[in-house]
């Protein structure tokens, strides 16, 4: 169980971290950031919607208060998703 913790951990640090570095990089063409942003979208807007999914559960099984706090960090992580690209293209356009 360990090793597909760890294989999933870098699987998708790479991922993840790749396609924030390919989106934010000005040399790469515009439809290859484009890609990259809808990749980082998919995992964070996926996440999110698990996370609804189980405050939804919770709301089924009658405990509110986690429920809440699945909504909370749901919506983290889609706004933080959200501004993860914004980051990208914002970056892209200052040319830093």
């Amino acid at each position: 169980m360990e090793f597909l913790e760890i294989l999933f951990e870098l699987l998708f640090e790479f991922i993840v971290d790749g396609s924030i570095e390919l989106g934010s990089e000005r040399a790469v063409p515009k439809p290859l950031r484009i890609f990259a942003a809808i990749i980082v979208f998919a995992v964070f807007f996926g996440m999110g919607g698990f996370l609804i999914y189980l405050g939804y559960d919770a709301i089924l099984t009658s405990t509110i208060g986690i429920a809440i706090l699945w909504f909370v960090v749901a919506a983290f992580f889609i706004f933080g998703g959200i501004f993860v690209i914004w980051k990208m293209f914002r970056k892209k356009s200052q040319g830093r």
